[in-house]
């Protein structure tokens, strides 16, 4: 399984509140649980405002969707997918950081092994 992704129509930066948060621009999937798990952060956020918020979900979404669909990301352990939730987000939310983590962990360790 390759790190390099799908990925070329989002930027190398992801804006958070008026925070830019950048990323190495290689278009991987550690690169993408990292932004992920960003996103989940921010949501959490007390601070963060509720248009913010609903701007990231929809993201975050979009990103767990083409991960889910992509066959690359088949052999992770938790899927979101299987426990979906009864929020804006449309998947349990623990599944959907052990999910990021799990990603994060598997692509993680590939790029300490290269």
């Amino acid at each position: 399984m390759s790190n390099i992704v799908w990925i070329e129509d989002y930027r190398n930066t992801l804006i958070i509140d008026g925070v830019e948060y950048i990323f190495s621009g290689r278009d991987n999937y550690l690169d993408i649980a990292i932004r992920m798990r960003c996103m989940l952060d921010a949501i959490r956020n007390p601070v963060i405002s509720k248009s913010e918020k609903r701007r990231l979900i929809t993201t975050l979404r979009q990103l767990l969707l083409r991960c889910i669909n992509d066959r690359e990301l088949d052999d992770l352990a938790s899927m979101p997918v299987d426990n979906p939730g009864d929020n804006s987000l449309g998947f349990d939310t623990i599944a959907v950081v052990r999910y990021v983590r799990s990603m994060i962990k598997l692509f993680g360790e590939r790029n300490e092994n290269n």
